[in-house]
């Protein structure tokens, strides 16, 4: 007859009674050892080193030693239900992240975030203020509290060495990818849906093979729709000529622009218009930029050095 779960309990107390008597238990590995051997239901296991913990705890010695061999087992103290009470919160901070997987690209780390249930997954970077309130949000769930600004920032440091150090190498992109003969082009939005582009046409996919990143300026781009016309886009900027045809000719240049800035492929040409003062010229440039890449810094003034560049370009 099988025991019953209080008597399973009680063999435990009486055996871990037992081993903290012959002094057993001043090697942590066998108390470890004896559990996993002896228990294997999860609930009563995760329960026995919890009690494990508390004798332990009465030296600090051996709580250290114990928390060593729960590492060096890969198990969690606690017995896999979660952080101890007593955890510091970049601790807990790390374990809520514990299942994040982390890629590097270009010396850089991030984290691939896949919710259960879900067919759409993103990549944040282990430095930005999306991992930020990522790890605010899986914090305040698992302890109904605030982590502090230094705690976030350690642990943001720690994801990001972690990523660079062990994780797998991956290419991760900005708004359009270009892999296996198509072109993907992040929409942007909370969906996280995409637009493939093949030889066939378009379509709007929920999934992506490729890793999109967002800078904090990014904004969505409209839902396309079948139909319409490019000559629509006249109506928006201004190519207007006392010339016969040269309109038209323009709008070759504004098309073949628009074309290569989502082609996935570089280096990128820079549209650059010329003409005299009140002839929308900037009103020209926010459209186009909206078409392909909206953002809530529509407009630049010049950079003064390089360095002004090279941030300039890093968050857009």
């Amino acid at each position: 007859m099988d025991k019953t779960p209080e008597e399973i309990y009680t063999k435990f107390i009486t055996d871990l009674a037992a081993f903290t008597t012959d002094k057993l238990c001043l090697i942590p590995d066998w108390t470890i050892a004896y559990i996993r051997e002896n228990y294997v239901n999860p609930a009563f296991r995760s329960q026995m080193f919890k009690e494990a913990a508390k004798r332990f705890g009465k030296v600090p010695d051996y709580v250290a030693m114990y928390k060593k061999a729960l590492k060096d087992a890969n198990l969690d103290w606690g017995g896999g239900e979660g952080p101890p009470e007593d955890a510091e919160v970049v601790d807990i901070l790390l374990w809520v992240a514990k299942d994040l997987n982390l890629i590097c690209w270009e010396d850089k780390g991030y984290a691939i975030i896949e919710p259960e249930d879900e067919e759409w997954r993103k990549t944040i970077a282990c430095h930005s203020k999306a991992m930020k309130q990522w790890l605010t949000l899986a914090y305040l769930d698992e302890t109904s509290r605030a982590p502090n600004a230094e705690a976030l920032n350690c642990a943001r440091n720690t994801l990001d060495a972690r990523a660079v150090a062990r994780g797998n190498e991956v290419q991760v992109y900005l708004r359009v990818a270009k892999v296996d003969g198509k072109i993907y082009i992040d929409i942007g939005d909370k969906t996280f849906a995409a637009i493939e582009v093949d030889a066939e046409g378009w379509r709007v996919v929920d999934s992506v093979p490729v890793n999109f990143i967002r800078r904090g300026g990014m904004r969505a781009l409209p839902i396309p729709a079948h139909g319409g016309s490019i000559q629509t886009l006249l109506k928006f900027i201004n190519l207007k000529s006392d010339v016969e045809g040269e309109e038209q000719e323009k709008l070759v240049l504004v098309v073949a622009w628009l074309v290569a800035a989502l082609s996935g492929m570089g280096p990128y040409a820079i549209a650059i218009f010329i003409a005299e003062h009140g002839s929308t010229k900037s009103f020209a440039t926010r459209v186009l930029r909206a078409f392909v890449d909206p953002n809530s810094m529509i407009t630049r003034s010049l950079p003064q050095n390089e360095g002004d560049l090279a941030i300039a370009a890093d968050n857009s």
